[in-house]
């Protein structure tokens, strides 16, 4: 478990699943722009995304072997990280908003999300 003041977390739970968010108010300020949540929503719907649901296991997943899922619009990415990945990405949190913030058009690949 991270315990950074920074980052914070909150644990939610849909039916019999429960689901730790990393820096929730942190990751809400990137959620702006073209990453409206209702565009996500859309984007992650399950219907549009059956095909590429049950392809998302047969790929090798890259060279570390995580989990890659491309919706069906291409305009998101779920990816798994590994523990270490993660504590990089959310020690680095504070930065990488700012770098939004001063660059709203940057080719970095925006991070909405992290989840356990």
């Amino acid at each position: 478990m991270i315990k950074n003041k920074i980052t914070g977390q909150r644990r939610l739970t849909f039916e019999d699943v429960t689901v730790k968010v990393f820096s929730p108010a942190q990751f809400n300020e990137l959620l702006s722009g073209d990453f409206l949540p209702n565009l996500i929503a859309k984007s992650l719907d399950l219907k549009r995304n059956q095909s590429a649901l049950l392809k998302a296991g047969l790929a090798d997943g890259g060279r570390g072997g995580e989990f890659f899922f491309f919706s069906e619009d291409n305009r998101l990415i779920l990816k798994s990280m590994k523990e270490s990945e993660r504590d990089l990405l959310l020690s680095i949190l504070p930065e990488y908003i700012e770098h939004y913030e001063r660059n709203p058009h940057s080719l970095i690949a925006k991070v909405l999300g992290v989840f356990e």
